[in-house]
């Protein structure tokens, strides 16, 4: 009976959490609106040529939370400063956007804010090539391509496959994972990104 009062008192006084969250890495990135010849612009980087992961690809500002920052929107907030050259404090946050758990065990925080900033595009070169904008209409009035990406199980050499029922099935299923693709003029928005807006346009109109 003691274990029991225990047990129910662990589980009714516990919020829930992202199973594994401890394991993943974790990351912040903010949707930066700037109003610019009376309407509403997106933000957007482009990496550094020179980076080793995604050199060239379009993102938002944001990057790792580090153990000194307070909250993911501090984290967001930092890393913006940090890649845009753009005080934070310049930063009207309105909110958290859906969090994103991706499968390859990273947890990304998504913020939405506008930005009040006159002065001039001064990016950190080590990590952005390029700041540019994208009139928000753009994406309300056109619908990302939909395309789909598989992905495979595979299991270690020292795991016991021979004791599962229906195992060669786990070896050749996939799993289908929807991507989206926006094109505007030359420039190709996806992956992460393109989830994010796609979602901040939802709940936009």
């Amino acid at each position: 009976m003691d274990n029991a009062r225990y047990w129910k008192n662990r589980i009714r006084t516990r919020s829930a959490a992202i199973m594994g969250e401890e394991h993943m890495r974790k990351a912040a990135v903010v949707v930066p609106l700037l109003q610019l010849h009376d309407e509403y612009h997106i933000m957007f980087e482009r990496r550094a040529w020179s980076l080793q992961s995604q050199p060239g690809e379009i993102c938002f500002p944001g990057g790792k939370i580090d153990a000194s920052d307070s909250t993911p929107l501090a984290a967001g907030l930092r890393e913006f400063e940090e890649e845009t050259g753009i005080p934070s404090h310049a930063m009207d946050v309105w909110g958290a956007l859906d969090v994103v758990v991706q499968p390859f065990q990273r947890i990304v925080y998504p913020y939405i804010g506008e930005v009040d900033y006159a002065g001039d595009f001064s990016p950190n070169t080590s990590e952005v090539d390029e700041l540019f904008t994208v009139p928000l209409e753009f994406f309300l009035k056109h619908e990302p391509e939909k395309h789909n990406v598989y992905m495979g199980m595979r299991f270690s050499e020292t795991f016991p496959t021979s004791l599962i029922p229906n195992e060669e099935t786990y070896r050749t299923n996939t799993t289908t994972l929807p991507q989206f693709v926006y094109h505007y003029q030359d420039v190709v928005i996806w992956g992460l990104t393109a989830q994010i807006i796609r979602h901040t346009v939802s709940l936009l109109r």
